[in-house]
């Protein structure tokens, strides 16, 4: 990839930054203990609903649920609506990859648009989003979604950059590009980019999907944060195997799973830099396929054993 002098200069400066982070366990390690413990933060990252908070405090099914969970959800699951089932996960906050919500939202619950990175509708959509950020309806919005996938937005990062003027017109809260891997090259690219042309990045998303291995996944998220010293909102995460097959089961189970975010959801809620995170729901309860052991729901749209953990955090 070809890109002038001061662009290569920034983003050697990501690129060192990944090897430092990446360098091995340890330091990962001495970034997480400080980082959850707040020390060396200036500016800690308040949860969106402290952020948000009405005088009147949230509802009741909010009371004693993580401020940072929420839930990517494109409609309703077992016959209840799209609000229902959002109160059945007790999220404070929830996105459908589109700029508008699919039913009422209840109360208490943030509704975040996404702009996703359909050609030819930015225009549009920028023009929408810009009327409802000056009517107080939407603050934040989640940008192109896994431009670095060819079944998904599937552009460079030199488009994203030169489309990234129109979203910053809005006036809103921007997140970067949710990419399939938040350090891979087109990310650092277009950080880089962004960074040298003076473009508001005001926080990062994040994509994984992985083993049920908390000590992994947590130091991703300590290593992306070191890479791009911005808030982390983890807008997609649940336990994959992609290569599932009814040749080859799914090896990991829902119990494997509900045991990965007892762990790993305190560890979120704790880490300071970490302001939002969302389950990916849609894996169903089969081990023939990819995400069979991450579904929250069963076929009735029911909470599995893995929905049931989630819920109560």
């Amino acid at each position: 990839m070809t890109t002038n002098g001061g662009e290569s200069y920034i983003v050697m400066i990501f690129r060192v930054s990944r090897r430092m982070a990446m360098a091995g366990f340890g330091i990962l390690a001495l970034g997480l203990i400080s980082i959850v413990s707040g020390r060396g933060m200036a500016h800690p990252v308040p949860t969106l609903q402290a952020l948000s908070a009405k005088p009147s405090g949230p509802p009741a099914w909010l009371i004693g649920h993580s401020g940072k969970k929420g839930i990517c959800l494109g409609g309703g699951e077992g016959g209840r609506t799209w609000g229902q089932t959002i109160k059945l996960l007790h999220a404070c906050w929830v996105y459908n990859w589109s700029l508008r919500p699919s039913g009422p939202v209840p109360r208490g619950v943030h509704f975040i648009p996404m702009v996703w990175g359909h050609p030819g509708r930015l225009g549009g959509d920028v023009a929408w989003l810009t009327a409802q950020h000056k009517l107080h309806r939407y603050k934040y919005l989640l940008t192109f979604n896994e431009p670095d996938n060819r079944t998904q937005s599937n552009m460079t990062f030199q488009h994203a950059l030169k489309r990234w003027p129109n979203l910053e017109l809005t006036g809103m809260v921007l997140g970067s590009p949710a990419c399939v891997h938040p350090d891979d090259p087109w990310m650092i690219h277009f950080m880089g980019g962004a960074a040298l042309r003076h473009y508001k990045v005001n926080f990062v998303c994040v994509h994984w999907y992985g083993s049920p291995n908390p000590a992994k996944f947590l130091n991703l998220i300590v290593h992306t944060y070191l890479l791009y010293h911005r808030p982390i909102w983890i807008t997609e995460f649940a336990v994959a195997d992609w290569g599932a097959s009814r040749q080859q089961p799914d090896p990991y189970t829902p119990l494997m799973v509900a045991r990965f975010l007892r762990v790993v959801l305190p560890a979120l809620n704790r880490m300071r830099f970490v302001q939002c995170y969302a389950w990916y729901p849609y894996g169903g309860v089969s081990r023939f396929t990819p995400l069979g052991c991450s579904g929250l729901f069963n076929k009735k749209g029911n909470l599995t054993l893995v929905g049931r953990v989630y819920a109560s955090g």
